[in-house]
């Protein structure tokens, strides 16, 4: 159990970063550099209204632009007073092939059959052409917790769909795998971890200011 020198349980909020163009189209993001669109700031506004209450003391974010870009407007409109952190371990799972697709696209194209191999969840899932599998993405999760829980402060991680997801089932590992498909993460969501006198992790809520749970697959939860 890691407890800070209060005595009390650290927390652990997590929010996917603001909108793209790409997530707009419905197209697959990981190791393409995009910025946030134009609507982001705005978009954001929510968030920081919702995490401006919380004693941040630590910001952990992926290097990518869009998460880097979304920690400095929620700087700037006064959520966190400290400045962030990058992470190389907080980089989205790599969706190889499928990078800057969308679905329909995937599904009408040579990608189909991988594809939808790609989408059976089993106990875990095979990596996408040239992409990443689960347990390397796993392990990156299983050490971004091990870091935050080593720390005394409450942290805010900004990272991206998949990753997100798949740091949840690896911290609470009653839920299943097949969480990281359904779970909906929407752009500038916020979800909170608490790692408590138990000596586990607990999801305390999920999805904050994101969208209802049957948009869960919509195109805009990618990457």
């Amino acid at each position: 159990m890691t407890l800070d020198n209060a005595g009390r349980s650290v927390r652990l909020l997590l929010v996917r970063h603001g909108p793209t163009g790409w997530n707009l189209e419905g197209r697959y993001t990981s190791t393409t550099d995009v910025r946030l669109h134009a609507s982001a700031r705005a978009a954001l506004a929510p968030t920081a209204r919702l995490i401006e209450r919380s004693e941040i003391g630590r910001v952990l974010t992926s290097p990518m632009k869009r998460a880097v870009e979304t920690a400095e407007i929620l700087r700037d409109l006064g959520a966190i007073d400290v400045a962030h952190e990058v992470d190389a371990d907080l980089r989205e799972l790599d969706f190889g092939r499928f990078e800057g697709r969308s679905r329909g696209e995937m599904r009408a194209g040579a990608l189909a059959d991988a594809y939808e191999d790609w989408m059976r969840v089993r106990e875990g899932f095979a990596a996408a052409p040239g992409g990443e599998d689960l347990s390397s993405a796993s392990g990156r999760a299983t050490r971004v917790l091990e870091k935050v829980r080593a720390g005394e402060a409450d942290t805010l991680v900004v990272s991206h769909g998949y990753l997100l997801r798949i740091l949840v089932v690896t911290a609470v590992p009653r839920l299943p795998v097949s969480a990281i498909r359904s779970m909906p993460l929407a752009n500038g969501s916020v979800t909170e971890l608490s790692f408590g006198r138990g000596g586990e992790w607990s999801l305390l809520s999920h999805n904050q200011l994101g969208a209802p749970v049957e948009e869960a697959i919509s195109p805009s939860d990618r990457g």
